[in-house]
C-alpha cells in the first residue's frame, strides 16, 4: 500500500488500531502541509479550501470569494489543474 501511495503522489497511509480494528486511513494530496508548498498563493488556497467544502467551483464562485477578476480567476484555477491538484471541470 505504501509503495502505491508513494507512486501516486499521495502521501503514505496512516495505520491504527481503533476499538479492536485494524484501520487504513488514506489521505489525498490536499494536506495542509502540501498546500503550503511554495507556488500557490493564498488565493489558490482559498479556491481549494471552497472545493474541498463544496465539491465544486467556478471562475465565477472564485471571483467573488477571493476579490479578482474573471482573467485571475481562470489563471489560477488553470494553474491548479496544471499541478494537478484540482481536475479540469471546475469551469462553470
Amino acid at each position: 500500500m505504501i509503495d502505491y501511495c508513494k507512486a501516486w503522489g499521495i502521501p503514505e497511509p496512516e495505520f491504527k488500531h481503533i476499538a479492536g480494528d485494524f484501520v487504513v486511513v488514506f489521505r489525498g494530496k490536499l494536506t495542509e502541509d502540501y498546500l503550503k508548498e511554495p507556488g500557490l498563493n493564498d488565493r489558490q488556497r482559498t479556491a481549494i479550501d471552497y472545493l474541498k467544502e463544496h465539491g465544486r467551483i467556478d471562475r465565477k464562485t472564485d471571483c467573488d470569494i477571493c476579490g479578482v477578476g474573471k482573467t485571475v480567476a481562470h489563471e489560477e484555477l488553470s494553474y491548479l489543474v496544471d499541478k494537478e491538484l484540482i481536475k479540469n471541470g471546475w469551469q462553470g
